[in-house]
C-alpha cells in the first residue's frame, strides 16, 4: 500500500495515536451524530470521543441525547446494540456536565479578574481570558448571559465585551443586551451599544430609531448603536437630536454616530460644522470636529481654527483634527502656535499635527513657514471657496 492510500484509510483515532495531535479536533452533539449517520462504527466513535475528550463541547438535554437515541437506531450498518447507544448517552452526559463545570468556572475567573483588575489595567490578562471565552463558543453563552444582571458595572460591561465577540445572534439575548442601552452606568451603555452593533439583525435599526424619539430616557447610547451599525434611515432622527436636544450626553453621540456614518445627507454636516463652535460643550465640539474630520468637508479647518480662538478648553485636541486636510489656512495656522501659544502642550499637539499632515519634519516657525508656501502652489492644497462656509466661519483676515 503506497503512503497517500494509507494515510486516506486511517482513521481519526488512528492518526491521534500515530501521534499526529493536530488531527483530533473538537466535537459538539451536531459532529457526534455526523459521525454516528457517516457509519462509524460505535468502538471507532468512542475512541474518537477519547481522543477528544478535553475538546468535547456536548450538551445533554432531553432533546440531545433523544437525538442521539434516534440516529443510533436509525443506522442500518454497523448496527447499535441496546448496551452501546446507552454509553454513548452516559459519556455525552458526563462530558457535558464536565463542560458545564469549566464553563462556569471560567465565567467566574474572568468576572474575579474583572472586577480585581479591568481590562485598562491588566489587558494581557483580560485578552487572555477573553480568547478563552470566545474559543468556548456558543455553549458559554448562557452563563454569560446570567450575568448581565451583575451588580458591578465592571462585571457588566466584561459581559457584554464577551457576547459581542462570540457574536451568538440570539433574539432573546438581543433583546437583554438592547435593554442595556438604559443601563445607569455611562460605560455600561457604550459597551452596549457596541454589543448591539455586532448582533443586531434586519429589525434592530427601526427599533433603535423608535425608541430614539423617546423624551423620558437617556438616548446616548441608542445613537452610538445606530453609528456603530451605520444605519443609514437613522441619520435624519440623529441630526434633529444633534440640533435639537437637551441633554449633552445625547448631542455629544449623535454627533459621534453621524461622524462614523460619514453622514452627508439631510443637514449633517452643517449640524456638525455648527456644533463645532457650540459655546458651552467642550466634548460636543471635540466630537464635532472629529466627526467633520471623517467626512472630510473641506470646510472643516476653518471652524477648528475659529473653535481655537474661541474657547481655550479643548484647544490642543480639537487642532489634531486638521492633520486630516491638505489645508494651508490650517498649516498657517499651525505653524502660527510653534511660537505665538503660551501652551507648551498646545505648540507639541501643533507640531505634532503638521508632520501629519505634511509627512514632513522641520525644527522651526520660518522654516515651517517656507515650506507651507510651496505647498500653496500644489493644486491638491487649493483652499474651498469661499461660498462652501457657513457664516459663522469665514476665513479669518
Amino acid at each position: 500500500m503506497n503512503a497517500s492510500r494509507f494515510l486516506s484509510s486511517v482513521s481519526l483515532v488512528a492518526l491521534f495515536t500515530l501521534g499526529c495531535a493536530s488531527a483530533v479536533e473538537s466535537l459538539d452533539n451536531e459532529k457526534l451524530l455526523e459521525m454516528v449517520k457517516g457509519g462509524n462504527s460505535p468502538k471507532i466513535v468512542m475512541l474518537t470521543i477519547k481522543a477528544s475528550e478535553k475538546e468535547c463541547r456536548f450538551t445533554a438535554s432531553i432533546k440531545d441525547l433523544t437525538a442521539i437515541v434516534k440516529s443510533c437506531k436509525e443506522v442500518i450498518d454497523p448496527k447499535w446494540s441496546a448496551e452501546e447507544i446507552d454509553t454513548l448517552q452516559a459519556k455525552v452526559l458526563e462530558l457535558s456536565t464536565n463542560g458545564i463545570k469549566e464553563l462556569k468556572n471560567l465565567v467566574n475567573l474572568f468576572l474575579a479578574a474583572v472586577e480585581n483588575d479591568d481590562e485598562t489595567q491588566n489587558p494581557q490578562q483580560y485578552e487572555e481570558l477573553m480568547h478563552k471565552l470566545v474559543r468556548a463558543g456558543s455553549p458559554i453563552v448562557p452563563f454569560l448571559r446570567d450575568n448581565l444582571t451583575q451588580e458591578s458595572e465592571r462585571k457588566r460591561k466584561g459581559v457584554l465585551d464577551a457576547l459581542g465577540r462570540i457574536g451568538d445572534k440570539t433574539d432573546d439575548l438581543l433583546k437583554e443586551i438592547v435593554m442595556l442601552l438604559d443601563d445607569p452606568s455611562k460605560p455600561v451603555r457604550a459597551q452596549a451599544a457596541k454589543t448591539v452593533a455586532i448582533l443586531y439583525t434586519p429589525t434592530t435599526g427601526q427599533s433603535l430609531i423608535t425608541m430614539l424619539n423617546r423624551r423620558d430616557k437617556k438616548n446616548d447610547a441608542i445613537a452610538l448603536a445606530l453609528g456603530y451599525m451605520r444605519y443609514e434611515p437613522a441619520i435624519e432622527p440623529l441630526v434633529t437630536v444633534l440640533k435639537t436636544s437637551r441633554e449633552t450626553d445625547d448631542r455629544v453621540c449623535a454627533a459621534f454616530a453621524l461622524g462614523e456614518m460619514r453622514a452627508k445627507t439631510f443637514g449633517a454636516p452643517d449640524a456638525i460644522m455648527l456644533g463645532i463652535l457650540d459655546d458651552k460643550e467642550e466634548t460636543l465640539r471635540d466630537v464635532c470636529a472629529r466627526g467633520a474630520a471623517l467626512l472630510g468637508d473641506k470646510r472643516t479647518p476653518y471652524y477648528i481654527t475659529r473653535a481655537f480662538e474661541r474657547f481655550r478648553p479643548g484647544r490642543k485636541t480639537i487642532i489634531t483634527y486638521l492633520s486630516y486636510f491638505k489645508s494651508i489656512h490650517a498649516a498657517r495656522f499651525l505653524a502660527n502656535q510653534l511660537e505665538d501659544s503660551e501652551d507648551a502642550e498646545v505648540r507639541k499637539a501643533a507640531k505634532a499635527t503638521l508632520e501629519l499632515m505634511t509627512g514632513e519634519k522641520f525644527g522651526t516657525k520660518e522654516d515651517w513657514t517656507g515650506f507651507i508656501d510651496l505647498l500653496g502652489l500644489r493644486p491638491d492644497w487649493a483652499e474651498p471657496k469661499e461660498n462652501s462656509k457657513l457664516p459663522d466661519a469665514q476665513e479669518p483676515k
